[in-house]
């Protein structure tokens, strides 16, 4: 009964199938595609076994050499593929459909959806071309089909800024979608227009473009849509340089969505006016800007990126990429991608600038009191003069005059004082704006090399790791390989002899295989634990198996790099140790980093030792422990190497110091590890350690696990005994 019900099952599967593969699929049969926007990027996804049956009926029909279901089914295939966003894919299948069409006006979806993948894949002449033949030689066999390829020609005449052509196409397309009250097609139409408008600086239109969408999106009473629009008018004006109009749709946008790239973009908005603002000694105006902008900047979270977000960026990225030079533009492209801010160091300057500007003033005004002053007294002077005897009235009139003399001569060389440094210090911010360039440019070289250190120090851990987990792999193998040659000969032995005894051995043999398996088992899911993807969240974990991991996986390691390497290992792990709440992986990176240093300690006395034969014989030795001491679990690593010399051992923590030799390390193990367990953990890690003797590094972790805590902008105090 159940093998005639599932006959029957699959009989209903392949008539749907056959009768599926018999329809024309078009992305513009449809009217929920965004068709128009570009990137085309959808959520929707195509059925898998519909696709899968249209290729296996494509195969069928092309071997049989059936011409028609090789049109039909390679339509479909492509179809699907775009709807799946494989580009690729669907323009191979169509390139079958289009050169297997018939004659008949039937073709003219499946050519017209051969230009829409050619267009959407960057392929733009060869689009145009067909859908200029689709028009010209009247093939849509549809008015809709017709309306569609008439939007994406008026589309591609406006990217060549051919508006004569584009317009009466546009125009037509609109009419048929008004018409047929395709609403969400008259939205993303306008958008695009409005996009390409917005590339080529058109601002007028661009506006008047996005102005439309947002009609449309409030019609379809959908708030995504009108966030996007109203973010695109801001994006309109922002490249115009209207900052103020900028901030308000971005605001506008923002309240019918809550987005990361908004904000971004609303604050950097800010910036430029701040920016601006310092510039014209609008500082008023800069104040209150900036303070706008440290709010949202104090409310900033960080975002997964999804798909969608990343295209939504992309998107915003190439929008603002052709940005017009204004001089009175004082952030370029690159700083928005940077997301650079106003530093302390310049609003210090600004601040200085202004005090300066008051001073100057104040001085100014302080010197033409003295002029009044002397200006009265020499008005006493002359009452006095009149009051005088007249044989010195001549006398005191040319003393008078001379006193006016000096003055006027004061004045004027205060004039020119002041012009003086007036240019001075227009020169000095000249230079000081200069320098900050420079030092702005050193900054992002230094930026690039530091990830190129850490790029580095992550490769060199991530061969360590990989040579201690080939050898960890290795051996379980090894058991698993001979014992599976052992009970193969076990089994002819018992075909031949039928000896029952052979059986419990065979059994024996099987259960260490499986013990063997097991363990290279729980190696490769501590290896997929390592490298998956996800949010670091604390989880309760083993200490003295994660240090018991560590430790094999490091001194392999060393072992793969140093062939003559040789170190006496002792552990002793505290049984009462309880489960702790850790960030397993990360804590791994710290075991294992603190181990490989303590390795190449004894490694490097080992190899002093055996040049200078007249030292006593040393014997390379490295200790792990673990014990619970109050309220922490302290993991203490003990070495007899070279130790630590005095000198450097207050910089050890310093990203980018190392006391090794070039290219053995890059000076970010210890600093990463600090962060790590102080930061991450809310532990300590200290050393003790006698240049000759060895060093003790200590790991203490509380038991009871604090709240996450946050990176802050302060240096944290590092523990050294």
């Amino acid at each position: 009964m159940k093998k005639q019900v599932l006959i029957f099952i699959f009989c209903l599967i392949g008539t749907f199938v056959r009768g599926d593969a018999k329809h024309l699929y078009s992305v513009f049969d449809r009217n929920d595609l965004p068709v128009f926007s570009r990137p085309f990027f959808i959520t929707i996804t195509a059925d898998p076994i519909a696709l899968k049956s249209a290729e296996r009926m494509l195969g069928d029909a092309i071997k049989s050499n059936r011409q028609q279901e090789i049109f039909q089914n390679a339509n479909n295939a492509g179809y699907y593929n775009l709807l799946n966003g494989d580009f690729l894919q669907a323009l191979k299948f169509l390139q079958i459909a289009v050169n297997h069409k018939p004659l008949s006006k039937e073709a003219a979806p499946t050519m017209a959806q051969y230009a829409f993948a050619l267009d959407v894949a960057g392929r733009h002449e060869q689009a145009f071309s067909i859908y200029k033949e689709l028009l010209e030689k009247d093939l849509a066999n549809s008015t809709q089909i017709r309306a569609y390829v008439q939007a994406m020609a008026g589309l591609i005449f406006l990217q060549h800024a051919d508006t004569v052509s584009a317009k009466p196409l546009l125009g037509n397309a609109l009419q048929y979608f008004s018409a047929n009250n395709f609403l969400l097609q008259q939205y993303y139409l306008y958008e695009r227009m409005g996009d390409i408008n917005l590339v080529a600086k058109n601002f007028n239109n661009s506006s008047a473009n996005y102005l439309q969408q947002l009609k449309y999106a409030t019609k379809l009473n959908n708030k995504t849509f009108q966030a996007l629009a109203t973010r695109n008018l801001g994006l309109c004006n922002l490249k115009r340089d209207d900052y103020l109009k900028a901030v308000s749709y971005f605001r506008q946008s923002l309240d019918f969505r809550d987005n990361v790239l908004l904000q971004k973009l609303l604050k950097d908005t800010y910036l430029k006016i701040v920016t601006i603002s310092s510039f014209n000694n609008d500082f008023e105006k800069a104040d209150r800007y900036h303070e706008l902008y440290r709010k949202l900047k104090a409310n900033e979270t960080v975002v997964k990126e999804t798909a969608a977000l990343q295209a939504e960026k992309e998107k915003i990225l190439f929008l603002l990429s052709q940005s017009a030079n204004n001089e009175n533009n004082m952030v370029s492209r690159q700083e928005y991608e940077l997301s650079q801010q106003l530093t302390t160091l310049d609003i210090e300057r600004q601040n200085k600038e202004k005090a300066l500007e008051e001073l100057t003033l104040a001085e100014a005004q302080k010197k033409l009191k003295e002029l009044e002053l002397d200006k009265i007294a020499g008005e006493k002077l002359k009452q006095e003069a009149e009051l005088a005897k007249k044989e010195l009235q001549i006398s005191r009139q040319k003393e008078f005059r001379n006193i006016l003399l000096g003055i006027s001569g004061l004045i004027v060389l205060g004039i020119v004082f002041l012009i003086n440094r007036y240019r001075l210090k227009r020169k000095s911010l000249e230079q000081l704006r200069q320098a900050h360039q420079e030092l702005r440019q050193a900054h992002e070289q230094l930026k690039q090399t530091q990830e190129q250190l850490v790029q580095s120090e992550k490769m060199a851990s991530l061969g360590q790791l990989t040579a201690g987990i080939a050898h960890e792999i290795q051996n379980p193998l090894n058991f698993v390989n001979n014992f599976s040659t052992l009970s193969m000969d076990m089994i002819d032995d018992y075909l031949k002899s039928k000896d029952e005894t052979l059986l419990d051995e065979l059994k024996s043999n099987l259960k260490r295989i499986n013990h063997h398996g097991g363990r290279v088992s729980s190696i490769v899911k501590g290896m997929l634990l390592h490298s998956r993807n996800k949010t670091a969240e604390k989880e309760l974990s083993d200490i003295n198996l994660l240090v018991d991991e560590s430790l094999a996986l490091a001194f392999h390691g060393k072992k793969s790099t140093e062939a003559d390497f040789y170190c006496h290992i002792e552990k002793d792990f505290d049984a009462t140790a309880p489960p702790v709440k850790v960030l397993p992986q990360e804590l791994r990176r710290v075991i294992i980093n603190l181990i490989n240093n303590a390795f190449y300690a004894v490694h490097e006395r080992a190899v002093k030792s055996n040049a200078n034969k007249e030292e006593v014989k040393y014997k390379p030795q490295v200790s792990v422990t673990t014990h619970v001491a109050g309220q922490f679990l302290e993991i203490t690593i003990t070495d007899n190497g070279t130790g630590i010399p005095d000198t450097i051992k207050d910089k050890i923590y310093n990203p980018f110091f190392t006391s090794k030799p070039t290219g053995k390390g890059t000076g970010l193990g210890l600093s990463v590890s600090f962060d790590i367990i102080e930061k991450q953990h809310g532990g300590k890690l200290k050393f003790e350690s006698e240049q000759g003797v060895g060093t003790v590094f200590t790991i203490s972790l509380p038991l009871n696990a604090p709240p996450d805590l946050k990176q802050s902008n302060g240096d944290v105090k590092k523990s050294v005994v």
